[in-house]
């Protein structure tokens, strides 16, 4: 069967997609949102290169790039895996929600400072000493929402505003996964 190393890539994104599941961290989450973006726009390199030799594939190739460069999304997430790449700028945003309450009142850790750090909120010991501690403020309620700075509205004409970015993924990929499908009929070997 031709384009198998395509379809492994695409095997290795929905992987990386998946594995943003069970994450507890936003670094953890950026790390695995970083790798699923990478292995997203792999696909469409490594469909270039299986496919070259193929009679009609550079035609056909020029026109699925042109839908990649035109589609705000698709577009967008080759500029994202570059920056990212290449700068360390990373598309995702996390924004802890304003409503933290106390669910109950720690007698021993009570009256020291609350801070957010990027794996949680902390109650801080001693702070700005040697021995500074921090220590998990399990007793506080939060949520964090993730979203992607500057998101596209639209892909392939469809609305897709507020949308998480696990979702946003998944549809970069089915775009990758239809045009593997297309090229694997198109030239079956």
């Amino acid at each position: 069967m031709s384009f198998e190393l395509t379809k492994a890539k695409i095997e290795e994104a929905q992987i990386h997609i998946r594995s943003l599941d069970n994450i507890h961290s936003f670094p953890e989450y950026r790390s695995k949102f970083s790798a699923s973006l990478e292995s997203l726009c792999s696909i469409w390199d490594t469909l270039k290169s299986e496919g070259k030799s193929y009679i009609g594939f550079n035609l056909w190739k020029e026109n699925k790039w042109n839908v990649i460069e035109s589609d705000p999304l698709l577009h967008a997430a080759r500029e994202w895996r570059r920056l990212n790449y290449h700068t360390g700028e990373s598309p995702l945003l996390s924004i802890m929600e304003n409503k933290t309450q106390v669910i109950s009142n720690n007698a021993v850790n009570g009256d020291l400072p609350i801070v957010l750090g990027n794996e949680g909120i902390f109650r801080i010991k001693n702070s700005g000493l040697v021995d500074e501690e921090r220590i998990p403020a399990n007793d506080i309620s939060h949520s964090v929402h993730l979203s992607i700075k500057n998101c596209p509205t639209s892909h392939l004409g469809n609305k897709i505003e507020g949308m998480l970015p696990d979702t946003i993924l998944l549809l970069i990929l089915s775009y990758y996964k239809t045009i593997y499908t297309e090229a694997a009929t198109k030239w079956p070997d």
